[in-house]
């Protein structure tokens, strides 16, 4: 019973950890990579995408441009900075899913060896059963032969009885006879006792019935040990129906288990997918974002990186698509493909302008 009830608990409590595996994936992503990538993106969306719909490129002069492409490199590397931290949370949480399906694995390992073992014991149950239950009928077959015996030595036992009762009603004929000619047939008694006396009454043979009782106790003796032996095999069988009805109990227990387990399973193999995703876009957008970064002596090269922006925009948005799967963001909050061709195109025109400017060399940007 202990073991049942256990089982039973361990089943609601892995059903409950199956419903709150993609919760608990949800917070993770909303802790731990989403303020980062929310941060990079939105500095990214309002102080180099926003900032550069708004300019006339063409109309800025050398240090209004370089101002805007001191202002452009410092977004850029905020952005790098807060990737750089979503990319950091993003492997971790990796790790944490990898280990928890690897767990997740080992316990399925063990729910289906549980499972193989409940249905051996099930099975050796069943034939226990099966043998309990022909024993059972055997048992009951020889009751219903040893009533049969306990009726004969009964009726043995009342035949000897009635034997007794006839020979003593016969002798007792017999000594009232003999009083009433004893004057008579005294002289002749003797020579006709043995010739009509003794044939017309039988011997009083008390010791028969002593035979017929003892015969009859030993058929009662055989009887009583058979239905023991009947309540002893209903109760086996009671025993063994007791064991298999706990054991399938047990058997849903583990298969409830079991099909929990894999449906965590299936949760965390599409999330460790959708967190390698994530965790690769992002390190392609930090790769982008370096060069863009490390370039702080060149203006031309921070803005010829820039040009190649849908190189930034199109895995940001592939991560976006990605934390959707998990959990609700805001979809006007994407940056659009029309935005990124007025982007581009205001970046090229101040990349048009670069060459010309006296101050395309060494220069420093501060932030």
């Amino acid at each position: 019973m202990k073991s049942t009830i256990f089982i039973l608990l361990v089943a609601v409590t892995g059903l409950v950890f199956a419903e709150t595996q993609q919760e608990w994936y949800k917070v993770q992503i909303e802790t731990q990579v989403l303020p980062f990538y929310v941060q990079a993106y939105r500095i990214l969306e309002n102080h180099v995408v926003n900032e550069l719909l708004a300019v006339n490129a063409t109309s800025l002069g050398d240090t209004a441009v370089g101002q805007l492409v001191n202002r452009l490199y410092c977004a850029v590397r905020e952005v790098y900075n807060s990737l750089q931290q979503s990319v950091m949370s993003s492997e971790q949480l990796q790790n944490h899913v990898s280990d928890r399906l690897q767990s997740s694995v080992a316990q399925e390992s063990v729910y289906k060896r549980d499972i193989r073992e409940k249905e051996i014991a099930i099975s050796e149950t069943d034939q226990a059963i099966s043998g309990a239950l022909a024993q059972f009928a055997l048992a009951e077959q020889t009751v219903i032969e040893k009533e049969k015996g306990v009726a004969s030595a009964e009726q043995a036992v009342r035949d000897a009885q009635d034997a007794v009762e006839k020979a003593e009603k016969c002798r007792g004929k017999r000594s009232w006879f003999s009083q009433i000619t004893r004057p008579i047939t005294r002289p002749i008694e003797n020579a006709i006792k043995d010739v009509i006396i003794k044939p017309i009454c039988s011997v009083i043979n008390y010791g028969g019935i002593d035979n017929a009782k003892s015969r009859r106790q030993d058929a009662q003796n055989q009887l009583h040990s058979a239905q023991a032996q009947v309540q002893h095999y209903r109760q086996l069988v009671k025993e063994h129906l007791a064991r298999k009805e706990s054991l399938e109990m047990q058997l849903r227990g583990l298969q409830s288990l079991l099909a929990n387990i894999q449906g965590v399973l299936q949760a965390l193999q599409s999330e460790l997918v959708i967190t390698a995703n994530i965790t690769r876009e992002l390190k392609i957008v930090n790769t982008q974002l370096q060069a863009v970064s490390t370039s702080s002596s060149v203006l031309h090269n921070t803005v010829a990186y820039l040009v190649d922006f849908e190189l930034l925009i199109t895995p940001l948005n592939a991560i976006y698509e990605s934390i959707q799967q998990v959990t609700a963001l805001d979809t006007t909050a994407l940056i659009s493909q029309n935005q990124i061709i007025q982007f581009k195109k205001s970046l090229g025109q101040i990349a048009a302008l670069l060459p010309n400017m006296p101050f395309n060399l060494n220069t420093d940007f501060t932030c």
